[in-house]
This record gives C-alpha cells, sequence and structure tokens, in this order.
C-alpha cells in the first residue's frame, strides 16, 4: 500500500524521539497530501538517489506506526502501552538505518520537507511512483 507523504509526521515523531529531538508519543494519520509549514528555510538540494531512500524509509516507519499505533491504544496500562511504544520506535529506528540512512539525516529531510513545498511535493511524486 503506498503511503502519502502525510503521514510521515507519525513515523518520524517516533524516529526523532530516539534522536532526542521530541517527547511525545505519535499519531497516525490517515490523510492525503503533506501540507508543508509555510516557514522560512535554508534550500537544500537533496540528490534523487537520496530522496528514494528516505521516501522508503519513510514508507517503513509509517507502516510500522499504522501497526503498532492500535496496540498502543489497547494496552492493559500505561507501562504496557510504553513498552509497546518503545518497540515501535525500536523497529522505526531499524527501518530507517536498514534503508541505509541515519535517523539524524531521517529527521533532517523530514524537517526540511515541513518547510519546503518543492521537496515535499519530490517526496510525494516519489513515494506515490513506488
Amino acid at each position: 500500500m503506498k503511503m502519502p507523504f502525510r503521514t510521515l509526521f507519525a513515523g518520524t515523531a517516533a524516529v526523532a524521539l530516539m534522536a532526542g529531538t521530541l517527547a511525545l508519543a505519535p499519531q497516525v494519520q490517515a490523510q492525503t497530501e503533506m501540507q508543508p509549514q509555510q516557514q522560512e528555510a535554508p534550500a537544500v538540494n537533496y540528490d534523487q538517489q537520496t530522496l528514494e531512500t528516505y521516501a522508503a524509509a519513510m514508507t517503513d516507519v509509517v507502516e510500522i506506526g499504522e501497526r503498532k499505533q492500535p496496540e498502543i491504544s489497547e494496552a492493559a496500562n500505561e507501562e504496557e502501552a510504553e513498552e509497546i511504544w518503545v518497540e515501535m520506535q525500536e523497529e522505526m529506528v531499524g527501518a530507517v538505518e536498514a534503508q541505509g540512512m541515519t535517523v539524524e539525516q531521517y529527521n533532517e529531510i523530514t524537517q526540511q520537507a515541513q518547510m519546503d513545498p518543492d521537496l515535499a511535493a519530490q517526496i510525494n511524486e516519489i513515494v506515490r511512483a513506488e
């Protein structure tokens, strides 16, 4: 199943947490296109291979989040939910690294895509083509 770029927020939050940049559990959202935040961002150019690697990692991360989120919601208690959430984060980090990308690289591209509509459009195009 092809994941829309909008759902990147869910997986990104969990992966970014492992890098120490966020402190909130991800919420998977089934929406269509990502609407980048309109902020001034320095232009960063990524080559096609890097964007394809990112898109593959993002798709894996989103799929893990969609699979694990119901388990977290249905956990018997907060401790169990936290254990499942940690497992999910570890899987997401593994998925990013399995694509040959570091969590830091993944988070950097995610942040750039949230601020750069052209970059978000490029990634959307790659995801749709997969």
